[in-house]
């Protein structure tokens, strides 16, 4: 996989990544929560009573049962079947201290169990403004490299390109000629490392073609590689197109592990 496939692919999950933070904590911030690991066995009326001394409080607001992989509290519906690994939580202000007749300020003991209050005194929005910011300095950083990179394979394929050509074309050339002997384009896919060289016959020459000269063309392509000695640049077999003859060529290595030569 190339340096810019990878890149992209980070930044697709990084994205992705900071948006579900964003909206799954946009239910948690300015409030004060405990959390306690569910483990095998535990039930949600257990949970309840452990973090606020009153099995019966497993339907109160205050009491919630957490999917870390989604960052969202799961439906009371469904709190006869938690899985391990999912955590109960007891989330502050709320009214289950005052209904147990106890205190809720210790939920966990220390050291017992992993307490872990979230967002407190943080103003919501502008936690998430502070998201979004980091969002949009991720995607024009990633941006800005991508574009980096791309300008610098250009570059790479144009030279090559051009000496490529050079070197194809200098047996076919006839002293005083006013023209070249060969018609060129080229076509470009740097996000792919890879770039098309098309040859045809100029005027009323024959040669390219792989009708009649498919050995020829195969031959040239071998020389102009030696004489080239470009190891980052690898030909396929050449094809038909209409009146163009393909050359396809794939970059070996990323640009910043070749370097620029």
């Amino acid at each position: 996989m190339s340096s810019t496939e990878s890149m992209k692919r980070v930044a697709r999950h990084a994205t992705l990544a900071l948006l579900l933070t964003a909206l799954g904590c946009q239910e948690a911030l300015g409030q004060g929560i405990a959390c306690i690991p569910i483990g095998p066995g535990d039930t949600a009326a257990e949970l309840a009573r452990r973090l606020t001394g009153n099995a019966g409080n497993t339907r109160r607001p205050s009491f919630q049962i957490l999917n870390p992989a989604t960052a969202r509290f799961v439906s009371k519906s469904t709190y006869d079947r938690i899985l391990v690994g999912w955590r109960a939580c007891l989330v502050s202000g709320n009214d289950v201290a005052q209904e147990s007749g106890r205190t809720a300020a210790r939920p966990v003991a220390a050291g017992s169990a992993q307490a872990l209050p979230l967002f407190r005194r943080l103003d919501p929005d502008a936690v998430l403004w502070g998201l979004l910011a980091i969002l949009i300095a991720f995607v024009f950083h990633s941006g800005d490299q991508y574009l980096r990179e791309r300008k610098t394979m250009l570059v790479a394929m144009r030279r090559f390109a051009v000496g490529f050509v050079r070197e194809f074309e200098k047996p076919l050339i006839h002293p005083g000629a006013a023209e070249r002997p060969i018609q060129v384009q080229v076509r470009f896919a740097p996000y792919r490392a890879r770039l098309e060289v098309r040859l045809a016959p100029n005027g009323r020459r024959r040669y390219p073609n792989l009708a009649d000269h498919r050995t020829n063309v195969e031959y040239d392509v071998a020389r102009v590689l030696r004489s080239l000695n470009d190891h980052w640049f690898l030909s396929g077999p050449p094809y038909a197109q209409g009146r163009w003859v393909v050359v396809p060529f794939q970059r070996t290595v990323g640009i910043t592990e070749a370097g620029n030569r």
